[in-house]
Parts: structure tokens; sequence; C-alpha cells
């Protein structure tokens, strides 16, 4: 046999830990690609990023269990995904589509005492996570 094809057990250790340590970076780095991405289009969507921004904050204190940024991109996205390469009013349309369809099938949450969609909630909090910079949204909530 080839020495190619045949491997110690040392070689073949070597060879895991460094695909663990490349695979898992690169799948975090093509996630906080499409975080970044999501959340650039999402702030598009407001006049008053500040208003968003504290939306999202509040948004997050009620509903604690989606405080990672890429959960939520996932459930703004839904089956469908996002349009990421629409225009900003086609986007528009889209997210107020969802939010009609969230109050249509009760997917709403109370945040201050407003019903509101969990689409914009999950939108505001995307845009309070890009205002708190680089820092992660479970640090930031």
């Amino acid at each position: 046999m080839s020495r190619l094809w045949v491997l110690s057990r040392r070689e073949l250790l070597r060879l895991a830990t460094m695909a663990g340590f490349w695979l898992p970076s690169h799948v975090r780095g093509r996630e906080r690609l499409r975080v970044h991405n999501v959340s650039e289009r999402c702030r598009e969507l407001f006049s008053d990023l500040g208003a968003a921004a504290e939306v999202g904050r509040a948004y997050l204190e009620a509903v604690h269990e989606e405080g990672e940024a890429a959960l939520l991109v996932s459930r703004i996205e839904g089956a469908e995904g996002l349009p990421l390469g629409a225009s900003s009013e086609a986007l528009r349309a889209w997210l107020d589509q969802r939010i009609r369809a969230d109050f249509a099938h009760g997917d709403t949450a109370t945040v201050r005492g407003w019903r509101i969609s969990r689409t914009e909630g999950r939108v505001c909090a995307l845009v309070a996570a890009r205002r708190s910079s680089s820092r992660s949204l479970r640090r930031c909530f």
C-alpha cells in the first residue's frame, strides 16, 4: 500500500484535530456573515434606529430564549427566507406581510404592555445588536 493511504494513529489524530479547529471556525464565520448581512438589511426598515433598538432590547428582556443573533436570523427568515437582494420597498413589504401573518397566527409577544409581532421584535433585536457595536447579543441583554 502507498504511504498516502496508510495513516498512523498519531497522523489521524493530528488531522482530526486540525479539521476540528478549522470546520467550526469556518461555519461560525459563515454564520457571522449571514447575521451581519441580515442585520444590515433590517436597519434599512427603520427611520429611527434608536427607537427600533429600544424595542429590540425590550423584546429580548421579555423573550430571553431568543438572545442569540443566529437564532434571531433563522427565525426572522423562516421557511421562505429574507429577500436580501430585494429593494428596500420590497423588504418593507415582506416585513409587513410577515407582521400581518404573525398576528393572524397569534405569533406575538407582549413587550412593556404592547402586543407586537415576534418578527417585528426579532428585527428590532438585530438592530439593537448592531447598535451595540461588536459585542454579542448575550452580553448586551
